[in-house]
């Protein structure tokens, strides 16, 4: 079980390291994998990747972006429209500010699902969208090949609710 000092550990690793193609969760991949995983470490590890998703795309790294996208990787916009790897890779959206809350964080071996909300200011398809606080759900795979790091498989975003009506 990771106690409290790991989890730290592990917070440092990630705060520390630059926006480079590095990726500091390779280090916490081989923790998360050689020890029980805690709801904290995961819920952790959970937002630190929906991060790493919207950081890439907000710094428009090209090259990080595909390293983090599993081959698998599918999106499903509220809007209807969807993207596989490919079509997204052509054509991700441009990212110039969001903010993620309410994460929630469920893990199963080598597969972490992230639920949560983000408000974004972005352009998607050419479409300037500054949107409201609306929920969204990200799947992420640690694929199981020495020296994998964690890639996103799946994301998805909901059409945003009146503020009342959130659980």
């Amino acid at each position: 079980m990771l106690g409290p000092a790991c989890t730290v550990v592990f917070m440092l690793a990630v705060v520390g390291t630059s926006q480079s193609n590095a990726n500091p969760l390779h280090s916490m991949a081989k923790q998360t994998t050689t020890s029980t995983s805690t709801a904290a470490a995961d819920a952790t590890l959970g937002l630190t990747l929906v991060n790493r998703f919207f950081t890439l795309l907000k710094t428009e790294n090209s090259k990080g972006l595909a390293g983090f996208l599993s081959p698998a990787f599918q999106l499903q916009r509220a809007n209807g429209t969807s993207a596989n790897r490919a079509e997204y890779l052509a054509n991700p959206a441009k990212v110039s500010d969001f903010l993620v809350t309410k994460t929630v964080t469920t893990r199963t071996g080598n597969v972490l699902v992230v639920r949560y909300q983000a408000q974004t200011t972005e352009v998607i398809n050419a479409n300037p969208a500054t949107m409201d606080p609306a929920p969204r759900l990200s799947v992420f795979v640690l694929p199981k090949t020495p020296h994998a790091t964690w890639q996103m498989v799946a994301h998805s975003n909901f059409t945003a609710l009146p503020a009342d009506q959130y659980r």
